[in-house]
């Protein structure tokens, strides 16, 4: 889960949050999942809790590598 909070930001710092193309290389991307279904990965403006949440991302986002 760490590791994926971790890409999520890595991702939003880039600009890189989209949703996957039909033709697109599938090692390019990754998929949330494991989140409780009434809740989200919440992407932060840093590492750790006491930062300000940005956007929640539910079960099934697909963001590109």
């Amino acid at each position: 889960m760490r590791k994926m909070i971790l890409a999520v930001l890595n991702l939003a710092l880039c600009g890189c949050l989209t949703s996957a193309p039909a033709d697109a290389d599938p090692s390019r991307f990754s998929k949330v999942v494991g989140v409780e279904a009434d809740d989200m990965l919440k992407l932060r403006a840093g590492p750790g809790v006491g930062f300000r949440i940005i956007v929640g991302l539910p079960n099934g986002t697909v963001l590109r590598v």
